[in-house]
Parts: structure tokens; sequence; C-alpha cells
């Protein structure tokens, strides 16, 4: 490990947070943990447009730092864990469902339209 890898891991992930924090702020909340589901999809989507990089530099900051600080799922394991709690079962099931669905759906689409820019550039 560089000094250089940390100081971008250290950087990325407080902004990452920052941003996590930002999106469920100004979510209005519901029984649905729609931050959560929002920070993950969209941070799957940006993981697989990351993949694409090949400077190990800048995929420290994005992807251990900014995408490490920004997607959660520990967060995801406690909305989870409260539907189960306060038995909103249905929820529950459709949430899981959703949220591991779309984040697969998103990565995946992230790393195709990396895959094309990087074969169609000029």
């Amino acid at each position: 490990m560089t000094p250089l890898n940390f100081i971008l891991v250290f950087i990325g992930g407080g902004a990452g947070s920052s941003f996590r924090f930002l999106i469920q702020t100004l979510t209005p909340k519901s029984d649905i943990p729609v931050s959560t589901l929002i920070v993950n999809v969209a941070g799957s989507f940006l993981i697989g447009l990351a993949l694409g990089i090949d400077d190990s530099l800048t995929k420290r900051l994005v992807i251990t730092g900014f995408l490490g600080g920004f997607t959660t799922f520990s967060t995801f394991s406690n909305d989870n864990m409260q539907l189960l709690i306060k038995g909103k079962y249905t929820i529950f099931f459709v949430y899981i469902l959703a949220a591991v669905f779309s984040a697969l759906v998103a990565t995946g689409l992230g790393y195709y339209i990396s895959k094309f820019i990087n074969n169609h550039s000029l």
C-alpha cells in the first residue's frame, strides 16, 4: 500500500459517504427504504461503469473509495431487519428481490456501457 492509494481511498470514501447522506436526507421517508435502494442501484451502475477503467489509481478513488463509502450493504441489511421486526413480510421479500435484481442489472448495464464506450472512443 502506498500513501497515495490510502489518500485516494480516504478522499473517495468521504465523498461517497457524504453523497449517500445527502440522498438519504433528500429522499422522502416511507415504509420502503427507498434511499438505500437508490444508493445501491446507482452505486451498482457506477461500479459497472468503473470496471472499464484501466487506471488503478482511478479505481482506488472511484471503486474502493467513493463507491465503497456510497453504497452500504450494512444499511440494506438493517433496513430489511427493521421490516422483519415490524412484521412487513411482503415488503421485505419484494424489497430484497427488487434491490438484488436491479443492482445486478445496473452493474451489468454500467459494465456494457463502459465496454461500448471503450470500443467506440475516438
